[in-house]
């Protein structure tokens, strides 16, 4: 009975029967579904069936260990339990691109076995998913290695006439090199 119900009231020293239909956005005043209940359960599906589907990308590409100091930079590695997902190999680290998203994230890889989702496959090159089309290597890592370090330099279009910079393109130049100290300028009235 979607919408509609009876229940029975007990209370000290009486009994009765309440019969209700609840009408509003989800149950018409027959206590039918509405159409707006329909929707509402097709997006729980939806979210359910997306829930799933990243709980499966996320066995196959674990998330990636990660640490950043200004001082070191960026470092990512894969251990057997990277990304809360236990498993029994370890796995590389690389950039991940997901059709339709902007940017890419660290993951591991396997590196040895078939590709995922073909366990009984007898032709395989024996490289794991190092071969899937939507994964990149770090520029400056060993393809093989278990963690990858990436110094922080600033981008080039901060590598400027320190002298020529305002405050706070001083200071932001700065924030971006890493904390390296500056020695010159030439604009004593800006301060950071």
């Amino acid at each position: 009975m979607a919408g509609r119900g009876t229940q029975r009231c007990v209370g000290p020293g009486f009994v009765y029967d309440v019969s209700a239909s609840l009408v509003g956005r989800f149950y018409d005043e027959n206590g039918a579904p509405t159409e707006a209940l329909r929707q509402a359960e097709a997006a729980i599906e939806e979210a359910l069936k997306f829930q799933a589907e990243s709980e499966q990308r996320k066995q196959q590409f674990p998330p990636c260990n990660s640490e950043w100091s200004s001082a070191k930079g960026s470092r990512f590695w894969c251990s057997r339990q990277s990304g809360g997902v236990n498993r029994d190999w370890t796995g590389v680290p690389r950039k991940l691109y997901r059709p339709g998203s902007r940017g890419s994230h660290c993951v591991c890889v396997r590196t040895t076995g078939p590709p995922w989702g073909q366990p009984d496959s007898a032709e395989h090159s024996d490289r794991g998913d190092l071969d899937n089309p939507h994964l990149e290597e770090y520029d400056g890592c060993h393809p093989l290695a278990k963690q990858c370090v990436l110094k922080r330099s600033p981008p080039r279009h901060f590598q400027a006439d320190v002298a020529a910079l305002t405050g706070h393109q001083l200071w932001l130049y700065v924030w971006m090199s890493g904390g390296r100290a500056v020695t010159q300028r030439s604009s004593p009235q800006s301060r950071f």
